[in-house]
């Protein structure tokens, strides 16, 4: 029984390589796309709870917006350039001037660029923002 071998024309020799070198660019754009989708996705779920954490502390008597913008800063490591605002009935007002049953929102927002692990931010961009709203006991 003869034994028969495939061998590639000459003409097809280095075909491989082209469709490698035309299709792995798009592969990785398409790997980099997902893991900054994915961390960006990971960055608001540290925000929401970061402004859930600011409106707990925000929601007990006595505490300040700088009580509140304390705690939500502590509970986010490794997000520079975080802002946190306090607002109370939808006003931009200390938060030991609110009463028993006033609304305190906490919104706490960083730039995409800052969280992005890649040189470009090209997925990704303008203000990532967590919210948390809870009633003054």
């Amino acid at each position: 029984m003869p034994i028969f071998r495939h061998r590639c024309p000459a003409q097809r020799r280095g075909a491989q390589a082209v469709e490698f070198a035309i299709v792995a660019p798009l592969f990785f754009l398409f790997v980099f796309a997902i893991i900054d989708i994915g961390r960006s996705m990971m960055v608001v779920s540290l925000l929401n709870n970061a402004a859930r954490t600011g409106a707990r502390v925000g929601v007990i008597p006595g505490k300040t917006t700088g009580d509140i913008q304390a705690a939500a800063n502590q509970a986010v490591v490794g997000v520079s350039g975080m802002t946190t605002t306090v607002k109370v009935n939808g006003a931009d007002q200390d938060a030991s001037a609110a009463q028993s049953g006033d609304s305190i929102t906490v919104s706490v927002s960083a730039p995409a660029s800052s969280v992005t692990w890649l040189p470009i931010t090209w997925f990704v961009t303008g203000t990532l923002r967590g919210q948390f709203t809870l009633q003054r006991e």
